[in-house]
C-alpha cells in the first residue's frame, strides 16, 4: 500500500513541477524577459498531460473515462487552436458532441458488463467477495 501511495505522490510532484515550469516560462514571456514563441501554441498539451496523469492514476472505470476525456479534449483543443490539417474550432466542434455520445454509450455498456460479470473466485479467497 505504501508503494502505491509513494507512486501517486511522485506523480503529483513531477506533474506539479511541470506546471510550475510551464507557467513560469509563460509568465517570463509575458514580461518580455524571454521569447518562447511557439511554446504558447502548445498549451493544450497541458490538458493532455492532465488526462495522462488521470489515466495513470485511475483506480476505477470512471477515473479511466475521465482521463480519456481530458486527453480527447486536449487533443481537440490542440488540433483546433493550431489549425492542424487545416481544421479550426468551426470545423471540429461537432466532435465534442460525438465524443459525448460515445461516452454515454460506453458508460451504459460498462454498467451492463459489470452487472453480468460473475464475481471473481479470487475475490472471495482474499476477503473481497464478502
Amino acid at each position: 500500500m505504501k508503494q502505491a501511495h509513494r507512486f501517486k505522490l511522485g506523480g503529483q510532484i513531477g506533474f506539479s513541477l511541470l506546471l510550475i515550469l510551464y507557467g513560469s516560462l509563460l509568465l517570463l514571456n509575458n514580461f518580455d524577459v524571454i521569447e518562447i514563441g511557439s511554446i504558447w501554441r502548445s498549451w493544450p498539451l497541458i490538458v493532455i498531460a492532465v488526462g495522462i496523469y488521470k489515466l495513470v492514476q485511475a483506480e476505477s472505470i470512471a477515473n479511466t473515462r475521465s482521463g480519456i476525456w481530458w486527453i480527447f479534449l486536449g487533443a481537440w483543443l490542440h488540433v483546433s487552436f493550431n489549425h492542424i490539417w487545416g481544421l479550426s474550432f468551426r470545423d471540429t466542434w461537432p466532435m465534442i458532441i460525438v465524443a459525448w455520445g460515445i461516452s454515454i454509450l460506453w458508460e451504459g455498456y460498462m454498467k451492463q458488463a459489470h452487472k453480468k460479470s460473475p464475481p471473481s473466485p479470487f475475490a472471495e479467497e482474499n476477503g473481497y467477495g464478502q
